[in-house]
């Protein structure tokens, strides 16, 4: 037993330590604009456990398609979206004492907002293909995962429910001791993959479906003001109606990493008839209570939140043969998202590791209430004892936050169009700091034919 517990202690631990290393050096070749180094990293599937399957994929898809590798993009990125959907189902059909095992303990499965922008990388690459088709088939595919997601949250919601222990429960009336009240899956569109819908329509010669596409973005953003906090595209400014003499090239520029997950560590105390919670993690201010009817003393446990990365790039211009041709609008920021998604569900995510630890904490004090009695007795009670120590370090050892994430997501993607005479053209995206200072620059010579259905410019900076 106590070689167990010491196995999950080392293997959590050297898990996590090895996950910041290896993201540490692709940051920092990134940034260096070493992309070739990031991909070497990356490549290696020997450094990620078969529990971070997906994020092997997913780090492999999106690199690739930031280095022009389209095909070899696609083709991780459609693995992953694959592999978490069988996670999924999977998850569905497991058995309920499952239910108390860590995340840490899982395949790791992707967040909602990641498993999203599978979809959008995807479709980028099929433009960047010449196939308009399979990108209206991922962009309609993204838009109807939104409401499957909804769905997924309620049947965790409900599991969540059917897995409360009787401590969480009041015995006159059995009722549910804490709030109903669990947060919401609280985003219903994404104004990134509706652009890219009226984009698509647009040149398809689909003009009123793309006016449709065009009222959805303005509906998106009057929804959801706390996401969509930064200067919008003028989307009357739009081409809806493709220009017959002249070529319409768009432009998405990538920039940063999103916001990453950290532990939040939380102390948990029971005394009559009170569960009381209390962040102890710096900077992190928490403090609730809840009814409680049992008794497991106090223990810890360890949550994932979100925080925004200190990212240098503020904004992205475009340049048409070495003159400013406009400065490219924010899109989506993907931190927005995902810190939406954390706050609005921060209710189930705790509880849900409450009713975790205390089904651990229970046993725990079992044990060590009977090592009690029988040392009362003066009977031998030194079994129990240890088992009981042991079982207390076990529930704290394996309740350990769960911090992965898809890290070389971006933060912002950008967006422009450019609306020219048919030829060629040098065009270059400056990408600047906070204060006005390029930090890296994007060229490419391109050649605009009104004979190709899509033109499409994709770059990224760190």
């Amino acid at each position: 037993m106590a070689f167990f517990i010491i196995a999950v202690l080392l293997t959590s631990c050297f898990a996590n330590q090895t996950r910041v290393q290896r993201y540490s050096k692709v940051e920092k070749s990134l940034m260096q604009g070493d992309l070739e180094a990031s991909l070497s990293i990356v490549s290696d599937q020997k450094a990620y456990s078969k529990k971070d399957l997906l994020l092997f994929l997913m780090d492999n898809g999106i690199l690739n398609f930031y280095g022009g590798n389209t095909k070899d993009a696609f083709r991780f990125l459609d693995q992953a979206d694959r592999y978490q959907e069988d996670l999924y189902t999977q998850s569905i059909t497991a058995n309920v004492s499952t239910y108390l095992i860590n995340d840490n303990q899982r395949p790791y499965a992707g967040e909602d907002f990641e498993v999203l922008y599978l979809n959008t990388l995807k479709a980028l690459s099929f433009i960047q293909e010449k196939d308009p088709e399979g990108a209206m088939v991922e962009v309609r595919q993204g838009i109807n995962k939104l409401s499957v997601f909804e769905i997924r949250y309620q049947k965790q919601l409900d599991k969540l429910k059917g897995n409360t222990p009787p401590e969480f429960k009041n015995p006159n009336d059995n009722s549910l001791s804490y709030s109903s009240n669990l947060g919401k899956y609280d985003l219903a569109d994404s104004a990134l993959l509706r652009l890219m819908s009226l984009i698509l329509n647009r040149d398809d010669g689909k003009d009123d479906v793309a006016e449709i596409d065009k009222k959805k973005i303005k509906e998106i953003w009057r929804l959801y003001p706390d996401i969509y906090n930064f200067e919008k595209i003028d989307l009357d400014k739009i081409n809806y109606i493709k220009p017959k003499d002249k070529v319409v090239l768009d432009v998405f520029a990538f920039s940063g990493m999103t916001a990453k997950k950290l532990p939040w560590n939380l102390d948990v105390v029971t005394t009559n008839g009170v569960m009381s919670i209390t962040s102890n993690t710096p900077g992190r201010s928490f403090s609730t209570f809840i009814p409680f009817y049992g008794r497991v003393g106090s223990f810890s446990i360890s949550i994932p939140y979100m925080v925004r990365r200190n990212n240098r790039i503020r904004k992205a211009e475009l340049f048409i043969n070495d003159k400013k041709y406009s400065s490219l609008n924010i899109v989506e920021n993907t931190s927005n998202i995902a810190l939406n998604q954390f706050n609005k569900q921060k209710n189930f995510i705790i509880m849900k590791s409450l009713i975790r630890a205390t089904a651990k904490a229970v046993a725990t004090y079992k044990l060590q209430d009977e090592a009690r009695k029988k040392r009362e007795k003066g009977e031998d009670n030194t079994a129990l004892a240890v088992a009981g120590v042991f079982s207390s370090v076990f529930a704290s050892a394996t309740e350990v936050a769960d911090i992965r994430s898809w890290n070389t997501l971006p933060d912002n993607c950008y967006f422009g169009e450019v609306v020219l005479p048919e030829g060629e053209y040098k065009l270059d995206i400056h990408y600047l700091d906070s204060g006005n200072r390029i930090v890296r620059t994007y060229s490419e010579n391109v050649s605009l034919k009104k004979k190709n259905k899509n033109n499409l410019i994709v770059s990224y900076a760190l």
